[in-house]
């Protein structure tokens, strides 16, 4: 989904305690939390994940087959359960996939 398509559909986005964001729409839904420049985050089906403190967003394409599609900065990748690449200069790490939910560790690349 890209960026002007999820802006429209999913508009809707709660911030609690300027670090967990939750966003829901019908394409799916996310939660992340940042500490440190480390920031954990669940997402369910297509969805755009905010990242404030790496100051990103983490676009969630496709979870399925135990791998995840993501895109950061014009950058995709899939990645496999366990494994971890470099996209948009970020370091995601697909930590589990379950159907269509996928947890990730995200940390700025270096």
């Amino acid at each position: 989904m890209s960026r002007r398509t999820w802006f429209t559909r999913c508009l809707p986005a709660l911030t609690v305690a300027g670090t967990l964001t939750l966003t829901a729409c019908s394409a799916g839904a996310s939660k992340s939390s940042c500490e440190n420049g480390r920031c954990t985050a669940t997402a369910t089906g297509e969805v755009n994940i905010s990242l404030p403190d790496l100051n990103s967003t983490l676009e969630v394409q496709n979870i399925g087959n135990k791998e995840a599609v993501v895109e950061v900065n014009d950058q995709r990748a899939t990645i496999a359960a366990g494994d971890t690449a470099t996209v948009g200069g970020l370091s995601v790490k697909v930590v589990t996939v379950d159907g269509d939910k996928a947890d990730f560790e995200i940390t700025r690349a270096g």
